[in-house]
């Protein structure tokens, strides 16, 4: 049976907010950031629509 993690080795932070110190949980998705940052750049009100889970910045731009 495997051990269970404590508060402090847990992966997510539940009900609390992320804070800075948490950026290395957050990693592979830098391609789609600064797709999203060229968009932003490009037009200043960018929208993001689709199902959860399922929405990236490719599925949003222009054909």
């Amino acid at each position: 049976m495997m051990a269970r993690n404590t508060a402090d080795q847990a992966p997510y932070p539940g009900p609390a907010r992320y804070e800075t110190g948490d950026q290395d949980r957050f990693f592979g998705r830098d391609d789609h950031i600064q797709q999203l940052m060229v968009m932003v750049r490009e037009r200043p009100l960018p929208v993001l629509a689709g199902r959860p889970a399922v929405v990236s910045p490719r599925s949003c731009a222009p054909d």
